[in-house]
């Protein structure tokens, strides 16, 4: 995998590629014995991608949670300026919006 980079979002987002490439493989050789009429199979292979989606999503779920729990730290050390934080980014957001807006419906 590639390297950890801000909050971990590389990782995670490498874990989520690679499982999507693999089902979307998995899948082809369902849709394929399904053409072929292989019941057996099908439902074999149908269970076993199904269990294994569940057990890769709580890894994906696991270094999710791990990611954000250095935020969360921070959050329970200093709630006040958490909200100070999130307060006066929707001030700016709300400020860069009505800019934006302001703009728009001059032109």
């Amino acid at each position: 995998m590639a390297t950890r980079t801000k909050n971990g979002e590389q990782p995670t987002l490498d874990a989520l590629n690679e499982l999507r490439r693999d089902f979307e493989q998995r899948i082809h050789e369902i849709q394929e014995n399904l053409e072929e009429g292989t019941k057996g199979d099908t439902e074999q292979s149908l269970f076993s991608l199904r269990k294994d989606f569940e057990r890769r999503l709580s890894y994906v779920r696991k270094q999710v949670d791990e990611s954000l729990d250095p935020g969360r730290d921070v959050i329970r050390e200093r709630p006040l300026a958490a909200i100070g934080a999130a307060v006066a980014s929707a001030l700016a957001a709300g400020v860069v919006f009505g800019v934006l807006l302001t703009r728009t419906a001059t032109e």
